[in-house]
C-alpha cells in the first residue's frame, strides 16, 4: 500500500505495532477532505483482527469512518 506524497497529498496509510507484534499492520487510512477536514477510515482486514485496538467502535461488517 502506498500513500499519496506531495503537497496535494488527500490521504495516506496509518500503520500501528500492536502488542506483542514483530511487524506493524494498516489500521486505516487518514483522509483529508475538499473543506480541509480530516477523516480517519479503518480498514476492513484490520476491524476483522482479535487484537485489534479500536478508537471508534465498528459499525457491523462495514469499514467505520471516524471523525
Amino acid at each position: 500500500m502506498t500513500s499519496e506524497s506531495g503537497i496535494h497529498a488527500n490521504r495516506t496509510y496509518v500503520w500501528v505495532w500492536l502488542p506483542g507484534a514483530l511487524a506493524p499492520v494498516v489500521a486505516g487510512v487518514l483522509s483529508r477532505d475538499a473543506r480541509g477536514g480530516y477523516g480517519f477510515t479503518y480498514e476492513r482486514s484490520y476491524l476483522r483482527r482479535d487484537d485489534a485496538a479500536r478508537r471508534c467502535a465498528p459499525a457491523g461488517r462495514r469499514a467505520k469512518r471516524c471523525g
